[in-house]
């Protein structure tokens, strides 16, 4: 067992640049583990302007001088900002504030929908069992009810730092996209001069975080966009909080579609009941998620390592249970990263060296 262990160790351990890697790794691991909430707008600030680096480039290299490629990369990410708060989220709540007001009614719905289903299964339910079951359910909404609003005041603290952390985020996207180069050029000053398996390693990060991040934001809009156009021209109740949910829902692959189907489904069923209109939102839905996945997807993703299903689930439920959100964000990038590792990874040959040493 020890010589197995050491001639492990030998293996993937014995080159210099291995273990650079792996104490590099490590400290960015812990640093992210404790220092996380902390460093939270800076890390933020970092993947907005990895993402702006794109069509700041792509201006560059058509001949725009770099000052006015980053005055209107930054005033387009400004402007996408103003919109969002003062026009998208006003929106947005007033649609969420109306739910709360309706929850009510629609709960009678329900109740009412519910009562007919069973009155109408022969006499199977008691009316003592029914009144008894309606009641828990009244009482479950109410105390649900409560506890939403008395979460709803508890955060009010936190969007103050939410706030706060907001303005930091435009100040650091801003010098992190003036200094970006030079900000790279220090950082490489503190590695080893030889690090060819961190070149191979950043070169095919580089390629498959940027198409990702930025064909994940594309896909996002793009589905919350066409979304809210086919809810609207249907007359649902709720469509841009609802285009919104399903835009967001592409960030979890595969789970996101198939559980953002239940809320669709039923504010349809509330507001036009077992119906051919219901029916053909739901198909409509479907079709949108189908070209989305056959369509859309391969078209912004085509340079992505493919990965398998299973081990797309399986990062989702890893990093989405270490770091929640954005966990389940990054699950592909970070899946992709340690398949890049694992390939790429520096290994010592012992008795490749010593034959090759014997040959000369």
């Amino acid at each position: 067992m020890r010589q197995t262990l050491n001639s492990w160790i030998t293996r993937y351990l014995g080159d210099e640049e291995a273990v650079l890697l792996s104490v590099f790794i490590l400290a960015s691991l812990l640093v992210i583990w404790f220092l996380g909430s902390v460093l939270a707008p800076f890390l933020v600030s970092l993947v907005i302007a990895y993402i702006l680096q794109g069509p700041m480039h792509w201006m560059v290299e058509r001949g725009i001088p770099r000052l006015w490629a980053l005055a209107m990369t930054y005033l387009f990410f400004i402007g996408l900002n103003i919109a969002l708060i003062f026009i998208l989220v006003p929106l947005i709540l007033g649609e969420v504030s109306s739910m709360i007001t309706e929850l009510p009614a629609i709960a009678n719905r329900g109740e009412q929908a519910i009562r007919n289903l069973l009155e109408s299964s022969s006499g199977y339910f008691s009316d003592e069992l029914l009144s008894a079951t309606f009641s828990q359910m009244n009482q479950l909404a109410i105390t649900n009810g409560e506890k939403l609003l008395a979460y709803s005041f508890g955060q009010i603290p936190g969007l103050m730092t939410l706030t706060v952390y907001s303005a930091l985020v435009l100040i650091l996207v801003f010098f992190l996209l003036k200094d970006w180069y030079s900000l790279g050029l220090g950082i490489k000053s503190f590695l080893p001069t030889r690090r060819g398996a961190m070149r191979v390693i950043w070169a095919e990060m580089d390629m498959q975080l940027a198409n990702y991040l930025r064909g994940k934001a594309l896909e996002i809009v793009i589905v919350g966009v066409v979304s809210y156009v086919v809810f609207a021209l249907f007359g649902l109740r709720y469509s841009l909080l609802l285009a919104v949910i399903v835009g967001f829902s592409v960030m979890i692959p595969f789970v996101g579609a198939f559980a953002v189907t239940v809320p669709v489904a039923l504010v349809a069923l509330f507001q036009w009941g077992v119906s051919a209109t219901t029916l053909y939102l739901i198909l409509a839905y479907i079709v949108l998620q189908i070209l989305d996945g056959n369509v859309l997807v391969p078209m912004l993703f085509s340079e992505v390592v493919n990965l398998h299903p299973v081990f797309i689930i399986l990062a989702i439920l890893v990093f989405g249970g270490i770091w929640g959100v954005w966990g389940i964000f990054f699950a592909i990038p970070l899946a992709t990263l340690i398949k890049a590792l694992i390939t790429a990874w520096p290994v010592h040959h012992p008795e490749q060296m010593e034959l090759g040493e014997t040959d000369k």
